[in-house]
């Protein structure tokens, strides 16, 4: 009887352990089921001439039915590759259909491909599989004409092992839009590396686009272009600006083709070859690539000033950052006030502008933006030979600053320019409505300083600057023109 009561006891024992070990199983897959993807098992090993980012595999929501394997990998070799295929297995499944964008990579490129299977997997497995990107390889030496001769054709395999999701994958085709930009200079080509704008109405493609435009990639044949997106960056607008660095320079009067290609809209900027303003992006200045875009390039993020920048403040002004420039200036009566930042590298270039965009809210008296000489006679080292305009929005009344504000404003924001045309002359905008300044006391000087400013006498001023930067004056001081073609699938 003992024995068997001492049985009972290693029984409840040993079951209740095994219970115990069943409920944190349990409990461990609820965890697993509830949390967030990050904690997924998922890898993805590419052997040959691309990186792997990352994969998604996804049950088809459009039909409920069927499923999506999305793969992000990268260009990892010199050279160019043209993607002729693309194909995968999960599991024992195959895959039926395939599409890839773009389809032509040069080393550090993103390509995004995505393969559709009739199988339809059950949601929170986990799946192996593998997926094969067949190529087209151009040695280095070609340029961006992938066609070359010598090609070889290769297959890059992958291994991966991703969690079944119910997430939106598109499964192509994927498009672009044919881009032509001309040089309508009739004497000056356009420098390399010129920062060309383009303007396009979003809401035209918008059945192509993020609501924020972040799959938005430009192209030249086979080269990814740094673009940044400075206003009207969502799939409604009608008027959205973006600013291309081109590779080659574009002669006098000619023209040169250009791809711009629609993403997956999972994909969003890249903060490296797209981005957009900072004051656009969820966190401040987090997809902010203007560096890679313009010769010179500040966004004022965090709280302290750049070292870029000397300040330059009066007794009765305030400079303050705070993931943007801010100046203050107290109802003084026009007694030391002013605030402002010099730009501590000087402008060498006749062929350059300088921009800022702005914000906020003056009353009487200019905001500056001007281009400065410095003088160690002057005891703030700096002398300004270019106060040259009034800031906010409204009318352009014409005029250069000392005979007549060039604008009629009040409050309001928007992008003023300043550029040099010659000694006397300036160039000055407003939203890219230009004007030209006339005072025979502009002498251009090999080291002139760009400046932001409250001018003096402004009371209560209260202004925010997002970023600052310095690009190429267009040749002949016409932008070259950007005409669209009609979507094409990849």
């Amino acid at each position: 009887m003992l024995m068997k009561g001492q049985n009972a006891v290693e029984f409840l024992s040993n079951y209740t352990f095994v219970i115990l070990i069943i409920t944190v199983a349990i409990v461990f897959v609820l965890i697993l089921a509830n949390a967030p993807k990050s904690v997924f098992p998922s890898e993805c090993n590419i052997y040959g001439g691309f990186s792997c980012a990352g994969t998604i595999y996804s049950i088809n929501t459009t039909a409920n039915s069927g499923s999506r394997l999305f793969v992000e990998i990268a260009d990892s070799e010199p050279g160019i590759v043209n993607i002729s295929s693309f194909s995968a297995t999960i599991g024992q499944y195959k895959s039926n259909a395939w599409y890839c964008t773009p389809k032509v990579a040069m080393e550090g490129q993103k390509v995004y491909c995505t393969a559709n299977f009739a199988y339809t997997p059950a949601l929170g497995n986990v799946y192996s599989g593998t997926f094969n990107v067949s190529a087209n390889y151009c040695p280095e030496g070609y340029g961006l004409n992938y066609s070359c001769a010598s090609s070889s054709s290769y297959s890059y395999i992958a291994t991966i092992e991703t969690q079944a999701e119910k997430q939106q994958v598109y499964m192509g085709p994927y498009y672009y839009l044919p881009l032509t930009a001309t040089n309508l200079a009739l004497s000056a080509p356009t420098q390399a590396g010129f920062q060309m704008q383009v303007n396009l109405t979003s809401s035209s493609y918008s059945q192509y686009e993020r609501s924020d435009l972040g799959n938005l990639r430009f192209y030249y044949g086979a080269m990814e272009l740094n673009s940044w997106c400075e206003s009207g960056c969502n799939s409604n607008s009608s008027k959205t600006i973006f600013w291309i660095k081109l590779p080659n320079s574009i002669p006098a009067n000619s023209a040169t083709s250009l791809q711009l290609y629609f993403l997956p809209n999972n994909i969003d900027y890249s903060g490296r070859y797209a981005g957009e303003a900072p004051q656009l992006s969820p966190i401040y200045a987090e997809y902010d690539n203007g560096e890679s875009v313009f010769n010179s390039y500040a966004n004022f993020a965090g709280t302290n000033l750049s070292s870029s920048f000397t300040p330059y403040v009066g007794t009765n002004g305030n400079i303050s950052v705070n993931n943007g420039l801010k100046l203050k200036v107290l109802n003084d009566g026009c007694t030391s006030t002013w605030a402002g930042i010099i730009y501590n590298n000087p402008i060498y270039s006749a062929d350059s502008v300088v921009e800022t965009y702005s914000s906020g809210v003056r009353t009487s008296g200019p905001e500056d933006v001007g281009i400065y000489v410095k003088n160690s006679d002057i005891a703030t080292g700096y002398a300004g030979v270019a106060d040259t305009w009034g800031w906010g929005g409204g009318s352009i009344a014409g005029g250069y600053y000392n005979i007549g504000n060039p604008f009629d404003i009040s409050s309001g924001g928007g992008v003023a320019s300043i550029y040099w045309l010659a000694n006397g002359n300036e160039g000055i905008g407003w939203n890219y409505v230009f004007v030209s300044s006339s005072n025979t006391g502009e002498i251009w000087n090999s080291s002139l300083y760009a400046s932001i400013q409250t001018g003096q006498c402004s009371p209560n001023a209260n202004m925010v600057y997002y970023w600052f930067r310095v690009r190429d004056y267009p040749p002949d001081g016409i932008m070259p023109s950007v005409s669209t073609g009609s979507i094409t699938a990849v």
